[in-house]
């Protein structure tokens, strides 16, 4: 009898049913909730929000240092370092064609593109009611990234590459607000917090999809980084930093004040819709 043992357990296991590999299970609808605070959060953003667009919108003029204080050069001559030298190769010809560009990239398609991309991971993963969250940490991020970018502006005084060169050419040049606040980039800046802390939220929430933020977010960034070189407004360690400084913005002010919450399973009850052709067009219609 005892021989007879290891032929029926083989046997036995050949015919029974192959359990599912774990890819295989079926994932549960749900995603997790961000830990937030509407007042206390809104009223971080609308404080850094409102400081930094008056400062750069009202009062520039008054705030924007006149001279340079890192100004890289010694009476006529050039101390800029070497790899900002080297970088400034980049500048196209027609800076100003760079400048408007950077301006389409940074201020236009960024904003647009991350805001309509976080409405579609919302809405793919039936949890359009958690958009205003969202929105309010994304926009958190931005407006703090923004203040502490402006700050740093103000207090560094890097004389921009067009006005440096200028000057050790002896070229007469009409003052402007902007021509020392080279360090660090504002559109880099700005492009890096928006790209990062859309992406972070949504990993933080565990979106279906969230790959598309990387994949649209960050050649845009890096694009607009660029053209401010090529535009003749910025060195490169200008948009290094700029990049840095969004990025960590954009990561740390989800991950470290908005936290994962709990698990919030999400039925397809919660949300349906679908697109239908009306009368003036396509609309939106479902249950949310």
């Amino acid at each position: 009898m005892l021989p007879a043992l290891p032929v029926l357990l083989a046997v036995t296991l050949s015919t029974a049913p192959t359990p599912p590999v774990l890819s295989e299970l079926p994932k549960p609808e749900g995603i997790y909730e961000l830990k937030h605070d509407f007042w206390g959060d809104g009223a971080v953003t609308a404080v850094a929000g409102t400081g930094w667009l008056l400062s750069e919108v009202a009062f520039k003029r008054q705030f924007a240092p006149t001279e340079c204080r890192w100004c890289e050069q010694t009476g006529s001559t050039d101390t800029l370092n070497g790899f900002d030298a080297w970088g400034r190769g980049m500048r196209w010809e027609n800076t100003a064609t760079a400048a408007k560009l950077s301006d389409l990239t940074g201020m236009v398609l960024m904003p647009l593109t991350m805001v309509g991309g976080e409405a579609y991971l919302a809405l793919k993963n039936r949890a359009a009611s958690e958009l205003p969250t969202d929105y309010l940490i994304i926009l958190e991020s931005t407006a703090l990234a923004g203040l502490f970018n402006q700050a740093v502006k103000f207090a560094v005084a890097r004389e921009r590459p067009y006005a440096h060169f200028a000057a050790l050419a002896g070229t007469s040049m009409t003052a402007s607000p902007d021509d020392n606040v080279s360090f660090f980039s504002g559109h880099t800046n700005l492009a890096f917090v928006l790209t990062v802390a859309t992406g972070t939220v949504a990993e933080l929430r565990g979106y279906e999809g969230r790959w598309v933020i990387w994949a649209v977010g960050l050649p845009l960034s890096v694009a607009t980084a660029y053209l401010r070189v090529a535009a003749d407004k910025h060195y490169l360690t200008d948009v290094l930093v700029g990049a840095l400084s969004g990025s960590a913005f954009g990561f740390l002010v989800p991950t470290v004040f908005h936290g994962r919450g709990a698990w919030k399973p999400i039925s397809r009850s919660d949300f349906e819709a679908q697109l239908t052709a009306g009368p003036g067009g396509l609309a939106v219609v479902g249950k949310f």
